[in-house]
C-alpha cells in the first residue's frame, strides 16, 4: 500500500513552506518547494491578492465560479473502464474548494491541488479533510519546484480561461514539463465561445489544439460532455484528454 503523509504548509498570504514525502513512491523520492512569494500583479487580470480577497468574502458553492460539485463529464472519466485514467501522482492546478481534487483523490493515485490563494487553500483543505490520498499546496504552478516529468496525470479546468493571453505558451510548456512521458493532460475547456476580454477568457478546441500539438501531445477525446457542469450558462464546454508522448 502507497503510505502518503499529509502536507504540512505554512499558511499565510504570500508565502508557503511545504515538504511532501512519498514512502514507497517510485524510488523512494520526494518532493518539496520552496518559498513563495505571491505577486502583487499578474498580467492584466486579477491578481493574487484579488483572489485572496475573494476567497476572504466568502464563496458560496455554486456560486460565482465555485460550480459546486466536480464536472459530471471527470466524474464519468473516473467511472469509465474501457479507457481509464492514470494512476500515480496527479495535479489539479487552480484547484478552487477541491472538488476534482477529491473525485481523483483514491488508493493508488494522490492528487495534488494548487491554490495562490491561502484562504482558497484553507477551503480547499477543509473540503478535503477526510480524504488521505487528497493534498492542498499554496504555490505559484509556474514558479513552484514541482520537479520535472513527475505527474501522471493533470487536470486543467478553467484554469487556462483565467490566465492572459500571453501566458497560454507557458503554459503549455509547463504541463508538457510536469507530466511523465505517456502522462495525460485532462481538459474540461471552459468556456467555449466567442466572447472578448476577460478573464475568463473565450477557449476553442483550435485555441487548444494549437497550444498543445506542436509540443506532440497527442489529442485522444475531444467532445462535448454528456451533462454540462454548469447548466446556467450559455458558453459551450468539452472535454478533452491529451498524452504526451513517449
Amino acid at each position: 500500500m502507497l503510505l502518503i503523509s499529509k502536507v504540512r504548509t505554512v499558511q499565510r498570504l504570500g508565502y508557503s513552506t511545504t515538504f511532501v514525502p512519498f514512502a514507497r513512491w517510485g524510488l523512494g523520492r520526494t518532493m518539496s518547494t520552496t518559498k513563495f512569494k505571491a505577486p502583487t500583479k499578474v498580467g492584466k487580470g486579477p491578481s493574487p491578492r484579488s483572489w485572496e480577497k475573494m476567497w476572504q468574502n466568502g464563496i458560496p458553492p455554486g456560486l460565482f465560479f465555485d460550480a459546486g460539485r466536480c464536472e459530471p463529464a471527470l466524474v464519468d472519466l473516473i467511472a469509465a473502464k474501457d479507457a481509464p485514467l492514470p494512476m500515480g501522482l496527479a495535479l489539479v492546478p487552480g484547484c478552487g474548494r477541491g472538488y476534482a481534487v477529491d473525485a481523483l483523490a483514491c488508493p493508488g493515485r494522490l492528487c495534488i491541488g494548487l491554490e495562490i490563494s491561502s484562504s482558497g487553500a484553507k477551503v480547499a483543505r477543509e473540503h478535503l479533510a477526510k480524504n488521505p490520498w487528497a493534498a492542498v499546496l499554496l504555490i505559484d504552478f509556474f514558479s513552484a519546484n514541482l520537479g520535472e516529468g513527475r505527474f501522471d496525470l493533470i487536470y486543467d479546468c478553467t484554469f487556462l480561461c483565467a490566465l492572459q493571453p500571453e501566458d497560454r505558451d507557458r503554459w503549455a510548456r509547463r504541463m508538457h514539463q510536469l507530466l511523465v512521458p505517456g502522462g495525460e493532460l485532462v481538459m474540461d475547456i471552459f468556456p467555449v465561445g466567442s466572447h472578448s476580454g476577460g478573464p475568463p477568457f473565450a477557449m476553442s478546441e483550435a485555441l487548444v489544439r494549437g497550444l498543445l500539438q506542436p509540443l506532440g501531445f497527442v489529442n485522444t477525446l475531444m467532445e462535448p460532455p454528456a451533462e454540462l457542469a454548469r447548466s446556467k450558462t450559455s458558453a459551450g464546454e468539452l472535454i478533452s484528454r491529451w498524452s504526451k508522448p513517449m
